[in-house]
């Protein structure tokens, strides 16, 4: 298993964990040092790229939101006119009924 191991602590890191996200959101400098006990494949994502992904990840939900109150509109007023459309058979009928005097 690759990790790493935080100086000074007893704290071991394995696949798919994180550090120094506090720092990069508070653009604070990086306070831990870091030694590798093996092979180890790390991904740096700057300040930047943190921007750009928040970014993109609040534009994806903003217009994914837009999509779904769309189709909630949409919903509804398909349901408004299947509604309107009963209740004018529904009055076509009692008018009918009435005409012919079927009515209770």
């Amino acid at each position: 298993m690759n990790s790493m191991e935080v100086l000074n602590a007893s704290h071991e890191m394995g696949p798919g964990e994180y550090m120094g996200a506090r720092e990069l959101m508070e653009g604070a400098p990086n306070s831990y040092t870091m030694i590798a006990k093996g092979k180890v494949k790390c991904f740096v994502l700057t300040l930047e790229d943190y921007t750009t992904l928040l970014s993109s990840a609040r534009t994806e939900k903003l217009l994914a939101e837009k999509k779904l109150e769309k189709k909630a509109k949409q919903t509804k007023n398909v349901k408004k006119k299947r509604r309107s459309k009963e209740e004018k058979e529904l009055h076509e009928t009692n008018l009918a009924n009435s005409w012919y005097g079927l009515t209770d």
